[in-house]
């Protein structure tokens, strides 16, 4: 082989790992694209179930004012005297 060959290996070798990086790192923004938008989704998912939540521990310890508050009403804190 000639030095004019062995260079021509070379550069073909070279343009093919470009053209494989090159591929992978397209390929590697579009499954990062999904992936962020798949996230954004949970996030969007985790803040609404949060606010559901929110919801039922209000109304829970709303029921608890208001039981605690009839029951003073209806005269259970009388001390007998």
């Amino acid at each position: 082989m000639t030095d004019l060959q062995n260079l021509e290996i070379r550069v073909k070798s070279l343009e093919e790992w470009r053209n494989t990086q090159t591929t992978d790192a397209a390929v590697r923004k579009e499954r990062d694209k999904h992936m962020d938008q798949r996230f954004d989704e949970l996030k969007e998912s985790v803040n609404e179930v949060k606010g559901y939540l929110l919801r039922i521990v209000w109304v829970i310890i709303l029921g608890i004012i208001g039981s605690l508050i009839t029951f003073v009403i209806s005269g259970g804190l009388n001390v007998g005297i």
